[in-house]
C-alpha cells in the first residue's frame, strides 16, 4: 500500500492531475481511506482551484 502512495506522489509531482479519476476509479478503492491519500487529494484539489 505504501508503494502505491509513493508512486502516486511521484506521478503528481510529474504533472498527473486527473482528480476525477482518482476520486472514482475502482483501482483507487484500497487507498481512499488512507490518511496519506486523503492528504494528497486535498492538496491536489487546492492546486486545481488556482
Amino acid at each position: 500500500m505504501q508503494q502505491s502512495i509513493t508512486y502516486l506522489k511521484k506521478a503528481i509531482a510529474l504533472g498527473f492531475d486527473a482528480l476525477e479519476w482518482l476520486k472514482t476509479d475502482d483501482s483507487m478503492d484500497g487507498l481512499r481511506e488512507k490518511f496519506e491519500f486523503i492528504e494528497i487529494m486535498e492538496q491536489l484539489e487546492r492546486v486545481m482551484k488556482k
